[in-house]
C-alpha cells in the first residue's frame, strides 16, 4: 500500500514538474504540426504559465494572450488552461480544455466586442453595425464535428444598423442553446429601438444555417425605413416584414 502511494506521489510530482518547467515553445512547435491552420507567434514562458504575442485562426486574431494551467482538472482527465487576451482591442476571457477523447470545451467565455469591427470581420451582409456586443457563453463544446454546441447569451447594447439611414435597434438579446435537431439554435429579440425583432437561427452539423426573422416597425420608424424594409423583404398582413435566408457559415467568414 505504501509503495503504491509512493508511486502515485512520484507520478503526480513528475507531471507538475513538466507543467511548471517545460518551455511552452516546445509544445507549441508540436501543436503547429498537428493543427497548421492555427498560427501562434511570440511564445514565452512555460506550459504552466505563459504568453503568446499573437494567435491567428482564419481572419480571427487574439493578441497579448496569457494562459495559466487549470491543474486541478487533470484529475478528471482534462488538460485545461485559463486564457486572457485581446480580440479587436477588446478583452477576451475563457477557460479552455481538451479531454482524452479530443473533445474541446470552452467554459465561461466572456468578451466585449465592437459591433462595427465585428461586422466587418465576419462579412455580415447587414450594412454598417454600431454598438457594443457582450458575449457570455457558459459552455461551448467541440467534439470533432463541424459546428460546436453551446449554451449562453449574447447582448448587443445600443444596437444600430446603417443602410440608407441609421436604424436604432435598442438592446438586442441572442439566447444560444442546443436543440434535439440542431447543435446550435439562436433566439433573437430586442427591447426598444425603431424596429421590434423576433426570430431564430438554426445551424446544422455541416455549417448550414436557416434564418427566420420578423421585423415590426414601431411608431418612431421613419417612412424611409419602412420603404427600405420593403425593398429586400415582403410586408406581412400584420405590418411586419419577414426575413428568411439560408446559407453556410463559410459564406460569412465565421467558420
Amino acid at each position: 500500500m505504501k509503495t503504491r502511494h509512493y508511486l502515485i506521489t512520484v507520478g503526480v510530482a513528475y507531471i507538475l514538474f513538466l507543467l511548471i518547467y517545460t518551455p511552452a515553445s516546445a509544445v507549441i512547435s508540436a501543436f503547429r504540426d498537428s493543427v497548421p491552420q492555427i498560427k501562434i507567434e511570440g511564445v514565452t514562458g512555460t506550459i504552466w504559465n505563459g504568453r503568446a504575442q499573437r494567435i491567428t485562426y482564419s481572419h480571427h486574431v487574439l493578441e497579448n494572450t496569457h494562459w495559466s494551467t487549470c491543474s486541478w482538472r487533470l484529475i478528471t482527465g482534462e488538460a485545461c488552461v485559463e486564457l486572457e487576451a485581446k480580440y479587436n482591442d477588446n478583452n477576451f476571457h475563457s477557460e479552455i480544455g481538451v479531454n482524452v477523447t479530443g473533445t474541446v470545451k470552452a467554459r465561461d467565455l466572456q468578451a466585449n466586442l465592437d459591433a462595427e469591427a465585428l461586422g466587418e470581420q465576419l462579412r455580415l451582409p447587414l450594412g454598417k453595425l454600431s454598438g457594443d456586443v457582450l458575449l457570455n457563453i457558459e459552455q461551448l463544446v467541440w467534439a470533432g464535428g463541424y459546428v460546436p454546441t453551446a449554451e449562453g447569451v449574447i447582448k448587443w447594447n445600443n444596437a444600430a444598423i446603417t443602410l440608407a439611414e441609421q436604424t436604432d435597434l435598442g438592446m438586442v438579446s441572442i439566447q444560444i442553446t442546443e436543440s434535439d435537431e440542431y447543435p446550435l439554435t439562436a433566439t433573437l429579440n430586442n427591447n426598444g429601438g425603431h424596429i421590434a425583432i423576433n426570430g431564430h437561427i438554426n445551424i446544422g452539423d455541416d455549417g448550414t444555417y436557416s434564418l427566420e426573422l420578423k421585423l415590426l416597425p414601431g411608431n418612431s420608424a421613419s417612412v424611409n425605413l419602412r420603404k427600405n424594409l420593403g425593398t429586400f423583404t415582403k410586408k406581412q398582413s400584420d405590418g411586419s416584414y419577414l426575413v428568411e435566408n439560408n446559407g453556410n457559415l463559410n459564406e460569412l467568414g465565421i467558420m
